[in-house]
């Protein structure tokens, strides 16, 4: 079992976890306080090391893009995850034997698209935090892509390039002060957070806590679990590392003592909506 953590900033390559996910200033959906600079010069390192290069990449940027793979094509990075499809091209293109994982957010939803994209050469997948824990182990089952799961933390709801935040203050004639905000919900009286990295995204009111079921993902062959760190408090961050490493009786304490909201988000979650087999 490997524990990884979603990071955003250059100092939380040092947690005590088995590997971490870099998420970049330039190619990552959701910004990080990482530079392309920093990622240059990573030499070596006693855990695995990823970049979440998945925003969508515009023309404009393909050319920095291609200098950037380039780079670091000889670094010691154990893979990329990607969102759009040029990345792959580019590292076909340019012989860059980095294994590549499928991270379209919220598209990472089946195998059968798994097993297109193993068929073309891509090695891992971290699955749509949408899925339920049945379908998760379908997933599994039927490809052999190495999968990634969403274990812990905030999970992406909603992705818009139009910025939803600052349209409103125009409207108001306002300035906007900030880079990230609540979105209040009255009826279920629940507050979302909501940032403007590439566009609009909205985060879940409750942070995934899957504690409980990493043993029986374990069983059934699930070996890469992720910890989301965005807008986790710094003094949280190795203790929930920690209670995920121990899963113990006094990792649910921990958990609890930390003022966190959790939820199982879709774990256990029915499709609503789900088209009849071969229709």
């Amino acid at each position: 079992m490997k524990l990884l953590a979603n990071v955003y900033n250059e100092e939380d390559i040092n947690l005590p976890v088995d590997g971490v996910i870099l998420n970049l200033e330039d190619f990552s959906e959701i910004k990080g306080n990482i530079s392309l600079e920093f990622v240059k010069t990573i030499k070596g390192s006693n855990k695995e090391i990823y970049l979440n290069l998945n925003k969508i990449i515009h023309n404009r940027e393909l050319d920095k893009l291609k200098n950037f793979l380039n780079e670091i094509k000889d670094r010691q990075i154990d893979g990329i995850l990607f969102g759009d499809l040029s990345l792959v091209k580019i590292c076909q293109e340019k012989n860059i034997k980095i294994p590549l994982i499928w991270n379209q957010t919220h598209l990472v939803t089946n195998y059968q698209t798994g097993l297109f994209y193993e068929a073309k050469g891509i090695k891992g997948a971290l699955l749509a935090s949408e899925l339920n824990l049945e379908e998760i182990i379908e997933f599994q089952k039927n490809t052999k892509l190495n999968i990634f799961i969403n274990i812990f933390g905030y999970q992406p709801m909603f992705k818009s390039f139009r910025k939803v935040v600052s349209n409103y203050f125009d409207y108001i004639k306002e300035d906007k002060k900030e880079n990230d905000y609540y979105i209040h919900e009255k009826i279920n009286n629940e507050d979302y957070l909501i940032n403007e990295d590439f566009g609009t995204n909205i985060f879940s009111s409750h942070a995934l806590d899957g504690i409980e079921e990493m043993g029986s993902l374990i069983n059934q062959g699930i070996n890469n679990f992720v910890i989301n760190m965005y807008h986790i408090e710094n003094d949280k961050k190795e203790k929930i590392i920690k209670a995920y490493k121990n899963n113990n009786d006094q990792s649910r304490e921990t958990l609890d003592g930390l003022n966190i909201p959790f939820d199982k988000g879709f774990f256990y979650k029915k499709q609503e909506y789900k088209v009849r087999d071969h229709e």
